[in-house]
């Protein structure tokens, strides 16, 4: 018996957080063995895991919280003064459209032939964008906007509409957990869109070298 016992008493005890009160009877079993030759009182010791229950629980809560459901985020943007130049040098307004996604295969796909052809985006992108949010910036405009991103948004997309897009930044491609934690900042240039944060997904056509040259002889 006095082995039982010691090996028992031998005997780790531990609590997953996930498992907290199944494991406190369990728990408190082995460390009442322990303890009750020091003279440990059994309702002391019952009170020190419920205690310790209750923090762990104050902890994981709100981390849980965080993690499920809908997730409110700030837009913040703003345009140059020089924005969507037409043949005369004459700036004007341009049109954003923020997507949401659950993936980012069709986004990658797209092209400035066919934003030219006036097809719907949605149609291209399908069932893949959850939604999308319009934008319409004048001139060196600013922009402040409250957005709930989606529970199953993995991506978010953003394109802009100019006359003459420069040929890889008409659009950004950002993870979604980024935007979660970070909010969205982006400008909107002569012919091009320029993320300020979070950091974006490189696209396939999007050189890294950071150079952004606009048609017509125009620069960023």
């Amino acid at each position: 018996m006095l082995d039982l016992i010691c090996k028992e008493v031998k005997r780790p005890c531990r609590i997953r957080y996930g498992a907290c009160k199944q494991q406190q009877a369990d728990c408190l079993e082995s460390t009442l063995v322990r303890h009750l030759i020091s003279g440990v009182n059994y309702m002391d010791l019952t009170q020190h895991w419920q205690k310790t229950c209750a923090i762990i629980a104050v902890m994981i809560l709100p981390l849980l919280a965080g993690c499920a459901g809908p997730k409110n985020i700030m837009v913040n943007s703003e345009a140059s003064p020089t924005i969507n130049r037409d043949r005369h040098g004459k700036p004007l307004s341009v049109v954003v459209q923020i997507y949401q996604l659950k993936n980012d295969q069709a986004f990658k796909l797209l092209t400035p032939d066919l934003l030219a052809s006036g097809k719907p985006i949605q149609d291209v992108i399908g069932s893949a964008a959850l939604s999308s949010k319009e934008l319409i910036f004048v001139p060196g405009s600013k922009q402040e906007l409250d957005l709930t991103i989606q529970e199953d948004a993995n991506y978010i997309g953003v394109i802009a509409y100019f006359r003459q897009p420069n040929s890889h930044f008409w659009r950004l491609l950002y993870d979604a957990g980024r935007v979660r934690s970070k909010d969205l900042k982006f400008k909107v240039g002569d012919c091009y869109l320029q993320a300020i944060k979070p950091e974006t997904i490189a696209l396939p056509d999007q050189p890294n070298n950071g150079n952004i040259d606009c048609p017509a002889g125009r620069n960023p």
